[in-house]
């Protein structure tokens, strides 16, 4: 694996590096305050993990073109999600759990995610994992292309700009909100499908081959129905990272609003309130659910 230098840490990411992150340096390289603000796309893995070890060649490429030496603004790292305290019942080898992993919802692994510019969101990247496909991603993250920097779009980039800033800030906000609620739903629908299979495996195996059949094919029809649901979500990632681009400029407030939303906060009791177009408005609960959600933090 490759790790960054001292003095590299240290510097301004006026170019790429590729870094092993860890709870040590992970919110100071990847959210800390930078001169120039850079996104960031991250591989949540295990090494005893087969999936991981198969995507290991192809991203093994993106930190090879995103090393040190590269003038691409974009930092590429790594969290090794085996890298934590032992968890009861967990398989010989298999280490412990990184609560980062946890912080950041890598529920399967691998996990990759991206950050964008000055926000602390982290994004999964539901593309292919070839490398071709993830070096044309991380040149997606890298470009400079933004409302203020059109020479460096594709047509298509600035004809969203152009739709997205003759919205005003509340109906833009909504539809922000509408995708981002889609693909959250979407995984969730996929974590509750796998959970269920997962604990209720044992008891179908007793069950006649018939029954057994008729349940699995059950729960791969959930599965499958829920990663459509996230196709479709992730063919409007292009558009989303447009508005919220022209949300950042238009209405600050309104992107931290929709970015502090937790779904799995919610649907793990937090409540049912969240920014406008995402069930509810803020309003005389909002402090009192930050408090929720930070004790949840405090004990995950």
């Amino acid at each position: 694996m490759l790790r960054a230098a001292p003095l590299l840490a240290l510097l301004p990411l006026a170019s790429a590096v590729v870094y092993e992150l860890s709870e040590d340096n992970f919110d100071r390289l990847v959210f800390g305050p930078k001169k120039t603000p850079t996104p960031a796309f991250i591989k949540f893995y295990a090494p005893w993990c087969g999936h991981c070890q198969k995507l290991a060649p192809d991203w093994k490429k993106l930190e090879k073109a995103y090393s040190s030496s590269s003038s691409l603004p974009l930092l590429v790292g790594s969290v090794d999600c085996s890298d934590g305290p032992p968890q009861p019942g967990a398989p010989p080898g298999q280490g412990g759990r990184n609560p980062l992993c946890d912080k950041h919802k890598a529920m399967s692994l691998p996990t990759l995610l991206f950050f964008e510019p000055g926000s602390t969101k982290g994004f999964t990247y539901e593309g292919n994992k070839t490398a071709d496909d993830l070096l044309a991603f991380g040149a997606e993250l890298a470009s400079t292309c933004s409302p203020s920097e059109l020479d460096a779009c594709s047509e298509e980039q600035k004809a969203w700009f152009a739709e997205y800033e003759a919205l005003p800030a509340a109906d833009l906000k909504s539809k922000a909100s509408e995708i981002m609620m889609q693909g959250d739903m979407a995984k969730m629908r996929l974590m509750m499908a796998q959970m269920q299979m997962q604990e209720q495996y044992s008891q179908i195996q007793s069950l006649p081959k018939a029954q057994k059949d008729a349940k699995m094919k059950e729960f791969e029809g959930q599965m499958e129905e829920a990663g459509k649901e996230s196709d479709t979500a992730w063919e409007k990632s292009g558009s989303l990272r447009a508005m919220r681009m022209v949300l950042k400029t238009k209405d600050p407030a309104a992107l931290a609003e929709i970015d502090e939303f937790d779904m799995m906060q919610m649907m793990m009791g937090g409540g049912p309130g969240g920014p406008g177009g995402m069930g509810g408005g803020g309003g005389p609960g909002k402090k009192k659910k930050k408090k929720k959600a930070k004790k949840a933090k405090d004990e995950v």
